[in-house]
């Protein structure tokens, strides 16, 4: 099979190539940058939904296999490698709605249901994922906890204590380089929203550590980027309880409060974050007034700044789902 130039417009099919070469040898499916948006919640039910989102492109989500139930209530922020994506790491069952200790992932070549990969630390909803190449980490959750938890990717088994963030919070949204994690937003019942930042360093354990500020107290952004910046859309303010489209972004490497990037199409708290070397994308989310769960996917440039622009649909709407894929920040 005959590869498209670098300088190509599909160079980013090269950079997937050369990053799973690095790690897996010469043997490998070409799968080309995909996500996967996971569950979710449209009111009244929880979603088992996996749809997939081709990232070279624009276009609607198409259907990519089911969780082995209904999840929802979860936070934005990328756990894969690149050939398999973490589709959910807790969550909220379906009525009678209890909060979930179950992880279960999907491998990006091969269309088909979730598998069991093992259970965290404690049963939690609202749980802020991301990883780098190798490891997922895991923050917080509902009921509020600073409990971090992480994985090794390429294994199965249950979660292992990482350490502790600075507060117990939930409804944290994570971004990563392939080195550093970083945590914005955060909530506590029954309505107090905060403006937190906390960085860790993936392939250690310990507590978390203060980066910054966003731009107000926040909580449930969607988040994508690559290797050196971190981009978060929209998300919930507080009393009473506003959606934003407020974009904004951080340098991962660095510290400090978070800058203005631009506007979402469409106010909305809850999306599901995915990402490839140029593009995030905004997926889904829990917008103001019925139905609440969305279709919309949207898109930003994440090297530039500016509103995003319409990349077309979900096939289900959804709000709270999980977003994976297999060239977000940490894996460029």
């Amino acid at each position: 099979m005959a590869f498209p130039s670098k300088d190509g417009p599909n160079s980013y099919v090269w950079k997937l190539k050369d990053v799973y070469n690095a790690r897996q040898g010469d043997n490998w499916p070409v799968v080309g940058a995909i996500g996967l948006v996971s569950g979710g919640y449209a009111q009244p039910a929880r979603l088992n939904t996996i749809q997939k989102v081709t990232l070279g492109s624009t276009g609607n989500a198409t259907d990519f296999g089911d969780l082995s139930a209904g999840i929802g209530t979860m936070q934005s922020g990328q756990a894969a490698s690149t050939t398999r994506g973490i589709t959910n790491a807790g969550g909220e069952s379906a009525a009678p709605a209890s909060n979930l200790n179950t992880i279960s992932f999907c491998t990006f070549a091969t269309a088909g249901n979730a598998s069991d990969f093992g259970d965290l630390t404690t049963g939690r909803n609202s749980v802020g994922p991301l990883s780098s190449a190798t490891r997922a980490v895991f923050a917080g959750g509902s009921p509020s906890t600073n409990v971090m938890d992480y994985i090794t990717i390429a294994s199965t088994g249950n979660a292992i204590d990482f350490g502790d963030t600075l507060n117990s919070r939930a409804n944290r949204t994570g971004v990563s380089s392939s080195t550093r994690g970083v945590y914005a937003g955060a909530f506590t019942s029954p309505g107090n929203m905060f403006n937190e930042i906390e960085y860790i360093t993936i392939a250690s354990t310990g507590n978390s550590i203060d980066f910054g500020d966003t731009l107000a107290a926040v909580r449930s952004m969607g988040s994508g980027g690559n290797s050196t910046r971190g981009v978060f859309g929209g998300g919930q303010l507080g009393s009473p309880f506003a959606r934003q489209n407020v974009i904004q972004y951080i340098t991962i490497a660095s510290t400090g409060n978070a800058t203005d990037f631009g506007d979402l199409t469409v106010a909305r708290s809850d999306m599901a974050g995915l990402s490839d070397t140029t593009k995030t994308l905004f997926a889904g989310g829990s917008s103001p007034g019925a139905p609440f769960a969305a279709n919309t996917i949207d898109y930003v440039i994440t090297a530039t700044t500016g509103n995003a622009t319409d990349f077309g649909d979900l096939q289900a709407a959804t709000q709270g789902a999980a977003g994976s894929s297999n060239l977000h920040g940490a894996l460029q």
